[in-house]
């Protein structure tokens, strides 16, 4: 949480003159271990998402070929409803690397079931939501925390 609120000071700081933009972008500090470090295996992790969440195997991000942010995986371990609300599991061999995840979605149904997802993962290993862009984090398995954030993302869509 500590990174969390470095990047809350670092945003405040260097907000640039027009408050369009920064001056100076934080770069989020990585965490203290990794899921291959727990030996969290990604097929444990797609299992428990997939029983709540439909896959989505095409995945791509950045449209177009000339857009230096494109990104194309064409069998994505990546569940959800769509552009407005997904959840992407990131590989490192056959272990999970990261979790991230879009939720833009106003239906309180399926961000009912993305916290549903994330609490599966939760079961496998107890995890933490940091949002860098509502500047708010905590424990996934804490209700009061997801209460709160579940419902921010609600009125945030």
């Amino acid at each position: 949480m500590d990174d969390l609120a470095a990047a809350q000071a670092s945003s405040a700081a260097n907000l640039a003159p027009n408050a369009v933009g920064w001056t100076h972008v934080h770069t989020i500090r990585k965490p203290d271990r990794t899921f291959r470090e727990l030996g969290i295996e990604l097929q444990r992790v797609s299992d428990a998402v997939g029983n709540v969440l439909p896959r989505i195997k095409d995945f791509e991000v950045g449209f177009g070929d000339n857009n230096p942010f494109h990104y194309r995986e064409d069998e994505a371990h990546c569940y959800g409803f769509g552009r407005q609300m997904y959840l992407k599991l990131e590989a490192d061999g056959d272990y999970l690397k990261a979790v991230w995840f879009d939720a833009a979605s106003g239906f309180e149904e399926e961000l009912s079931t993305l916290r549903l997802a994330l609490k599966a993962i939760d079961e496998l290993q107890p995890s933490m939501i940091a949002d860098y862009w509502l500047n708010c984090g905590g424990l996934i398995g804490d209700p009061a925390f997801s209460d709160a954030y579940f419902k921010m993302l609600l009125n945030t869509a």
